[in-house]
């Protein structure tokens, strides 16, 4: 009974995570999958035992929940979501500071005018 709680306890945090992309919940539901593995191990009698099979499901399982939310990155265009207003002044500050930048490169060139010599 403990195994199969384990099972399900694990299997909601690992469906809820997915369907409110929260990294807390996939952690915890890695988590719940770990300590199955290990009651699974210590349930197991013999090498290769069902228990044994399934402390190695859980395993892999626990390492696809723990990198989950790597897959849940999602990129939004500035239309998207609403930014915070001080990374819109750093924005404006930054382009503020390439456009002198770059009315003042001539000053910073590698390229420097070529020499006479009187040879």
């Amino acid at each position: 009974m403990l195994l199969i709680s384990l099972i399900v306890l694990s299997l909601a945090f690992t469906i809820s995570s997915h369907i409110f992309k929260k990294g807390v919940l996939a952690f915890a539901g890695a988590g719940g999958w770990m300590i199955a593995a290990i009651q699974a191990f210590s349930m197991s009698l013999v090498a290769w035992d069902v228990y044994f099979s399934l402390a190695f499901l859980f395993i892999g399982l626990t390492i696809a929940c723990f990198f989950s939310p790597l897959a849940w990155r999602e990129t939004a265009t500035d239309n998207e979501t609403p930014e915070d207003p001080d990374i819109v002044d750093l924005r404006k500050e930054m382009a503020t500071f390439n456009r002198e930048r770059n009315q003042y490169s001539f000053l910073h060139s590698k390229r420097q005018p070529r020499r006479r010599t009187r040879w």
